[in-house]
């Protein structure tokens, strides 16, 4: 999220996004074909363009084995994920942006993996990468993202939730949240037009009233 790249996060039609999403045979390559509008390092802008040139990087490291293959023998059966369809893009390369399906059981067990990495006690993701994955980045404006996470600290998404919470966050209102000190995760689906992140703060602050 700090590559510089000129890739804007917009998605109406003409914008980077949707000509990645719907036009580019190989979206890895849509965010450094927009050039660079700033030093790599000095700016956090959130884009899925970047997502998708770090997938292809990823991909590539993995030799012979395919990603599916990789992804389940390292998640999906380790975590007895039942259902899980991830895309890939026109050139076979997994869009890391978007497209993956998993039903809302699936992606709790995906958030209780994170919260069980918070508290040491996984033994897929060790503690040490969950604390990395959740360092709020340097960059200007970077605060407020870790490493694929959004972070509640600095401007706070969920004002109700503590700040050790995180959150992976999809379009139109999906989200999986993970609050560590409440041993608590919430998966939120479903397509909602114009949803903002104050809805998913009542709900948030609804459960926590809740279980307390």
């Amino acid at each position: 999220m700090t590559s510089g790249f000129d890739f804007a996060e917009r998605y109406f039609p003409g914008d980077d996004v949707t000509d990645m999403l719907y036009r580019e045979p190989g979206m890895w390559l849509s965010a450094p074909a927009t050039g660079h509008a700033r030093a790599p390092g000095e700016q956090f802008a959130y884009s899925s363009g970047d997502i998708n040139t770090a997938s292809l990087m990823w991909q590539q490291s993995l030799g012979d084995q395919t990603y599916p293959d990789w992804i389940d023998a390292h998640f999906g059966r380790p975590l007895g994920i039942r259902e899980m369809v991830l895309e890939p893009d026109a050139s076979g390369i997994q869009v890391g942006s978007s497209y993956a399906y998993l039903t809302p059981r699936d992606w709790a067990l995906m958030g209780q993996l994170w919260l069980d990495a918070w508290h040491g006690r996984s033994p897929i993701i060790s503690q040490d990468w969950q604390r990395l994955a959740v360092t709020p980045g340097t960059a200007n404006n970077g605060e407020i993202y870790g490493l694929g996470f959004w972070l509640n600290t600095g401007h706070r998404a969920f004002p109700s939730a503590p700040e050790s919470t995180f959150h992976a966050g999809g379009n139109s209102g999906q989200f999986v949240a993970v609050l560590p000190e409440r041993e608590l995760v919430v998966v939120r689906l479903g397509l909602t037009l114009n949803e903002s992140r104050a809805d998913m703060d009542a709900l948030l602050a609804d459960l926590l009233a809740i279980i307390e």
